[in-house]
């Protein structure tokens, strides 16, 4: 009589409950023979995952008498062989195969497998392991006979299946911790971190090798003691309250950060994770885990560092941005107010009592143009016109107006450096940062006696002193001609070293703050680096770095002949979106004998061109003066639609941004000019009468 499921079930559990470990092996096969005879099978084996890989291999097998063993043949066998079957038992899905027929499409190659060892059906059940995790397969097999697989076998079967998982756990488990034993050996000898085991009064018991060559001591040095006194002071405390609260909560793991005293005296910074394992009746202890974090904590601090400098670019670029908005509005201001003022200085008689009061207003018009500079300049929008400068030369030139920009209790000193290799720089912006500096220096001496030393040399700067300077990230390493300016004055904290290329910020009552923002925007624009240095009375240094140049001699400037600026007269197209400087500007032009038509967008201005062309020859517009920033089509879409249609017309335009900002945008264009916002009346005078010279002699 064939025995019941439930006979097979509990005698493998007791045959598995009374078995060492040892015989847990030959335990599994007289299973899987039982499970056989109890099921009418001739092929029973189980198959196991190969730890987390995406295969698999059969670990036993029962045969019965003329059934060919597949063992061998079934190690390391990838999951893509079994795509249908792998997919359906990694679901916890149990596979059941009647006849050969029952396989679906998806099971092709399984199918072919198994009808190549000469199976006739087959049920295979997935082995859950912890956390439901599909560890492998009990697999189920006849070769001489079908068999069908109701509800219940799958049921019962499961069962066993359920146990012999087990087991095999079991078995993995006793193995594991046999195999953790020799591990734990290896790795507290060869462990570049120290495994240390505590007592509850914070004695060591237990120190790794580890000890000797992070701190120095030899781990019995340290056995018997506590680690009281060789914590930094600083970060004593901190980790006194980590090891309290770690016997007050044996549950929890507790890190701590401190720095450890070295045997030769010297400090490093220290992580530690600790474990309360008191209760542990092996280990009854508290076991540590500590760990060198000094290149960690170097290298955070450089991480910190870098994300300051880098949010402080972004907030002067944002700031930047703001500056560059505001003075092109500004100049467009300005337009208005001198181009009227000039306007009236011209009506005016020489002697007229007025003209004392408009000549003011010019004056300061021209301040307030000077200042919208200054915030292109922080902007980084200043018109730049490079040539080679010899530094020497330049301060040597200013040392009479440094001196005098100065008090006399302050001593001034200027050391320069024979054969200084020249930069390629402009001048009147170079004597701006100078000047700036200087007068900086000057205010943070204050009522005091101090001292201002101002010195020339060339150094070649390596990455890492070009990353520890303001703008220096993106530069080349190379030589740089290095302007540094010393003072003994009050010095900075980091905040206000953190502000100072800020606009408008001062550390002066009456300060305006833009004399050190627009040096930053002066250096950005000719490709150079900042580095301040300074410390609360303790002086600050500057260090101004610009890249050497290739050039030995400064260039002549050519001598221009006189030219006339005579008008002849005709019809100019002037487009401007601002009501203010069309109404100036158009004066401005009518003064010179021009007639005049005002467009206020892009997209009139094309069509008063158009109807231009129908008028004749001679009577079409001489010159375009054409915004560059305007709503709807801007100046440089505006002007490409009027080349469509007249190529020969001279075109100025004018931008409250610098030139070298818009004239990239007409690259290779002819007859193309820039008039700078705000212009006074002669300026724009000049540039109006060469524009259309340059016509009228390209058409001889």
């Amino acid at each position: 009589m064939r025995p019941s499921y439930h006979d097979v079930v509990a005698k493998i559990l007791g045959r598995f409950a009374d078995a060492p470990s040892p015989d847990l092996d030959e335990a599994v096969l007289v299973a899987l023979q039982d499970m056989a005879e109890v099921a009418g099978l001739e092929h029973a084996y189980v198959v196991l995952r190969n730890g987390q890989a995406e295969s698999f291999s059969m670990t036993y097998e029962w045969c019965a008498k003329g059934v060919l063993p597949q063992r061998e043949s079934m190690q390391n066998v990838a999951f893509e062989r079994y795509p249908w079957a792998a997919a359906l038992l990694l679901g916890g899905e149990p596979l059941r195969i009647g006849r050969m027929e029952d396989f679906p499409a998806d099971g092709e190659k399984e199918r072919a497998s198994s009808a190549a060892y000469g199976n006739r059906s087959m049920l295979l059940l997935p082995l859950h392991g912890r956390g439901g995790l599909i560890n492998g397969a009990l697999g189920l097999e006849t070769v001489t006979h079908e068999r069908s697989w109701g509800d219940d076998d799958v049921r019962q079967l499961g069962t066993i299946a359920a146990v012999l998982a087990n087991v095999l756990e079991r078995k993995d488990s006793e193995q594991a911790l046999r195999a953790s034993q020799a591990q734990l050996h290896a790795i507290t000898q060869l462990s570049p971190d120290i495994i240390s085991i505590i007592d509850q009064s914070g004695t060591i018991v237990f120190n790794s090798p580890a000890c000797k060559r992070i701190h120095g001591y030899d781990p019995e040095e340290l056995i018997g003691k506590g680690a009281e006194g060789k914590w930094h002071p600083d970060d004593a405390p901190a980790v006194v309250r980590a090891f309290h609260h770690l016997l007050a909560n044996p549950d929890s793991i507790v890190k701590a950060q401190y720095r450890y005293r070295n045997k030769d005296g010297s400090y490093v910074w220290m992580e530690a994770s600790a474990s309360n394992q008191l209760a542990d009746p092996v280990i009854q202890g508290i076991v540590t885990l500590s760990r060198d974090i000094s290149d960690r904590k170097r290298e955070e601090a450089e991480r910190q560092e870098l994300e300051r400098k880098v949010q402080q670019i972004q907030k002067l670029e944002s700031l930047g941005t703001l500056a560059g908005g505001v003075a092109h509005d500004f100049n467009n201001l300005l337009v208005a107010i001198m181009g009227n003022i000039d306007l009236a200085l011209s009506d005016l008689p020489q002697h007229a009592p007025a003209r004392q009061s408009l000549e003011a207003a010019w004056k300061a018009s021209n301040r307030a143009a000077d200042l919208a500079r200054q915030m292109l300049a922080y902007a980084g929008r200043s018109r730049f016109e490079f040539e080679p400068l010899d530094m020497n030369e330049l301060v040597t030139e200013m040392s009479q107006v440094l001196e005098a920009s100065i008090p006399k209790r302050v001593d001034l000193r200027i050391v320069r450096t024979p054969d200084l290799p020249l930069i390629e720089a402009e001048p009147s912006q170079i004597r701006q940062v100078v000047m700036n500096l200087i007068l900086n220096a000057s205010e943070a001496i204050g009522d005091q006696d101090g001292w201002i030393r101002v010195s020339l040399r060339t150094m070649d700067c390596d990455r890492q002193y070009l990353a520890g300077s303001w703008l220096g990230d993106e530069l080349a390493e190379t030589k740089y001609v290095v302007l540094d300016v010393s003072d003994s004055g009050c010095g900075m904290d980091a905040e206000t070293k953190s502000k100072i290329f800020d606009p408008f910020f001062s550390t002066k009552f009456t300060g305006r703050g833009l004399g050190l923002a627009a040096v930053f925007g002066i250096v950005r624009g000719h490709k150079g680096a900042i580095r301040v240095t300074s410390d609360p009375g303790r002086g600050t240094n500057f260090q101004v770095l610009f890249p050497a140049s290739a050039a030995t001699a400064k260039p002549s400037k050519p001598v221009s002949g006189m030219e006339s600026r005579q008008h002849r007269g005709g019809r100019v197209l002037l487009v401007d979106d601002e009501q203010l400087v069309r109404d100036v500007a158009g004066r401005m032009l009518e003064y010179f004998g021009y007639s005049v038509v005002l467009a206020e967008d892009g997209a009139r201005a094309i069509e008063y061109l158009k109807a231009d062309c129908e008028r004749p020859a001679s009577e079409r517009f001489r010159l375009i003066v054409l915004d560059f920033s305007m709503p709807g089509l801007d100046g440089e879409q505006t002007f490409l639609q009027m080349r469509q249609i007249r190529a020969d017309v001279p075109v100025i335009i004018s931008s409250g941004y610098v030139e070298s900002e818009v004239t990239k945008r007409f690259e290779g264009a002819t007859f193309v000019d820039f008039m700078q916002k705000p212009f006074a009346l002669d300026d724009f005078s000049e540039k109006v009468a060469t524009a259309i010279r340059k016509v009228d002699l390209a058409r001889r």
